[in-house]
């Protein structure tokens, strides 16, 4: 997987993601269709990482998920 920043001339400057296997394409096209959304962030020294997950529907969450 691959994450790069957006050109210097995007207004409001974001990170594309970009897939490099057939497992990493379904997993952003799963968060995508999921509405994955920021699930952790973190810093150790200069650095920052960020997940993103998918989140559970409003249906779901009012009836305590699934299982």
């Amino acid at each position: 997987m691959k994450a790069r920043l957006e050109d210097k001339t995007v207004e409001h400057r974001g990170i594309i993601i970009t897939s490099e296997t057939e497992e990493e394409k379904e997993v952003i096209r799963s968060l995508w269709i999921n509405q994955g959304r920021p699930a952790m962030f973190s810093r150790d020294g200069a650095l920052v990482s960020i997940t993103i997950a998918p989140t559970p529907e409003e249906a779901e969450l009012k009836k305590g998920g699934k299982g």
